[in-house]
């Protein structure tokens, strides 16, 4: 489990490298269009604060469009890296605490992106951040947040992914959440020819309804709920929350205001995978896990494939070729690999182990 104030030296180069898959051009792309879709609303040269803004993945791009941007993060790493990569812009890197920023009711509007709040293991830090937040903004000011939203995390853990870096180091992430505590535990394994790198971290993820009381008692009031950047009414089955609360003052963004934003697919990094989805293929006879697939059982496979009994992420790869080789976890799980990347196999109504009940060994 990770240490109370595990966000003080966590974001590193380790998290750039690993976390690189998940945070790459085309989700930032997203979410600055997203932002901007917001931001039409409230005019030019704006002055924003990003708060946990790490390396100004987001910031840079927004601040391309004409806008200063201050970045507020505890991460010098992170300052440093996101510094040295400004090309254009008017962008300012401050090193600081999120429940105390350095500006005092001068910004236009506050962002708070992917998931970069509830880092805090007391409770009333949280409060105290949104209490900062409030301070920043002008009357009027707005504060855009994008999280997980609590209710579709709870109901999808525990969750183990894997995925591959560009130089073929296998990561695996786990994925926990306490329903009592509402807090998520994860953690980074990543596999290298160097030996493993672990990463782990914990968050309170919130409800809606917690949201909605945190933001009065901070003095901001909400005023738009939204499914992450699809702009889509937020509701109980949403994967993400971005809300838009405001500062009491003059309100910019009409009740009725339209977001325009490309309906498009967007691979976010990760797709997550239950435990309990996944099957350990067997021999039927002495249902020890095989070591091989033979012919016979991979054109099976392929077939269960190919007409949608079994559903895979290594898709048309798969059905290429299977090496036979099983990696185990757990001790129930196994996966088959295909070019020495493990796959997750999902089963839709089928355990693999019946596909081959007729096989004999």
């Amino acid at each position: 489990m990770a240490a109370g104030n595990w966000w003080v030296d966590f974001f590193d180069e380790s998290y750039r490298r690993l976390w690189a898959p998940v945070l790459g051009e085309e989700r930032t792309r997203w979410e600055v269009d997203g932002l901007c879709a917001l931001l039409q609303h409230l005019g030019p040269n704006l002055t924003i604060v990003d708060v946990c803004g790490g390396d100004g993945r987001v910031a840079r791009p927004i601040a391309a469009e004409g806008h200063q941007v201050v970045v507020v993060d505890v991460s010098r790493s992170m300052l440093q890296s996101g510094a040295a990569q400004v090309g254009g812009g008017d962008v300012v890197f401050v090193q600081g605490d999120a429940r105390a920023l350095p500006l005092c009711g001068t910004a236009d509007v506050a962002f708070n992106i992917f998931s970069s709040f509830g880092f805090f293991e007391a409770e009333e830090a949280h409060l105290q951040m949104l209490r900062a937040i409030a301070a920043a903004l002008k009357p009027g000011g707005y504060l855009i947040l994008d999280t997980i939203h609590r209710d579709h995390a709870a109901h999808q853990a525990p969750i183990k992914t894997w995925f591959e870096l560009d130089d073929r180091t296998r990561v695996l992430r786990s994925f926990e959440f306490d329903p009592i505590a509402g807090r998520s535990h994860e953690q980074l394994r990543a596999f290298q020819q160097q030996g493993e790198v672990s990463k782990q971290w914990s968050c309170r993820i919130f409800t809606g309804t917690e949201f909605d009381t945190m933001l009065r008692a901070a003095g901001l009031l909400p005023e738009f709920w939204f499914n992450g950047f699809t702009f889509e009414p937020f509701g109980p089955d949403s994967p993400r929350l971005l809300l838009v609360a405001r500062k009491p003052g003059p309100r910019a963004i009409p009740e009725d205001a339209s977001f325009e934003l490309d309906v498009r697919e967007v691979e976010m990094g990760l797709n997550p995978v239950h435990w309990s989805e996944l099957a350990v293929l067997t021999c039927p006879a002495t249902r020890q896990p095989l070591t091989s697939l033979d012919d016979e059982r991979l054109a099976q496979l392929n077939a269960a494939i190919g007409d949608g009994r079994v559903r895979t992420q290594g898709g048309e790869a798969f059905r290429e070729a299977i090496d036979g080789a099983l990696i185990r976890e757990d001790g129930a799980i196994a996966y088959p690999v295909v070019d020495n990347i493990p796959v997750l196999m999902v089963t839709e109504g089928l355990v693999l182990n019946d596909l081959f009940a007729e096989t004999q060994d």
